[in-house]
């Protein structure tokens, strides 16, 4: 059965550590500004890079292209409120734009 979380950001950098179906990772989101796009990396509890650059983009498990490097049964989304296709912005990440943890994805 899928089951959705919200991990609750702000439209601002930040680094926090959280556990994922008993695993605890930490994860740094920044705003890639050449780019102007929300980034994310994956860090183990130790702090060893484990994916690293990832765009929070819409539409598509943000992991599932790393499958083959870290398969983990759980996924990361964003959704936007507004329009489903909305591109978190500086501004509005985790405010109209959340970011989702899916189990069994």
């Amino acid at each position: 059965m899928t089951t959705q979380y919200i991990i609750p950001l702000t439209p601002q950098p930040q680094t926090f550590n959280i556990s994922l179906l008993g695993t605890v990772y930490v994860i740094t989101i920044s705003w890639n500004r050449p780019a102007s796009c929300w980034v994310m990396d994956m860090f183990t509890a130790q702090n060893v890079l484990i994916i690293g650059g990832i765009p929070l983009v819409t539409g598509c498990n943000l992991l599932e292209q790393f499958a083959y490097l870290f398969p983990v049964p759980f996924a990361f989304y964003c959704q936007s409120q507004l329009d489903q296709y909305s591109i978190p912005t500086y501004t509005d990440l985790g405010i109209t734009n959340q970011f989702l943890f899916v189990t069994d994805p």
